[in-house]
């Protein structure tokens, strides 16, 4: 079972799918077999949250992205103690004018 978990994280790694793609007009997230899941323009954005979990040997990102009009935020993980996916986010975001 952990050999066909791990194949699949790597088949999907390579395919492309399972991703967040930062665009100049918003952000979309993919779901496990590559379709949008989720996404959202910049201007629609409200606020942030980001949530860090960083343990002994892995950490991770929670980044909950809130919406003006009434929804769900839009909600991705980001494998790592320093990612690079957070910062480019948060950094995008500040350079739209949607985050301070």
């Amino acid at each position: 079972m952990y050999a066909l978990k791990f194949g699949w994280r790597l088949l999907t790694a390579r395919l492309g799918v399972n991703r967040c793609h930062l665009c100049t007009d918003g952000v979309a997230v993919t779901d496990r077999f590559g379709r949008v899941r989720d996404s959202l323009a910049w201007n629609e954005v409200t606020g942030v949250q980001q949530t860090a979990a960083v343990g002994f040997v892995m950490g991770c990102h929670r980044v909950e992205i809130f919406r003006s009009r009434s929804g769900a935020p839009l909600w991705l993980v980001a494998p790592g103690a320093k990612s690079a996916l957070v910062q480019a986010l948060l950094a995008e975001g500040r350079r739209s004018g949607a985050l301070q």
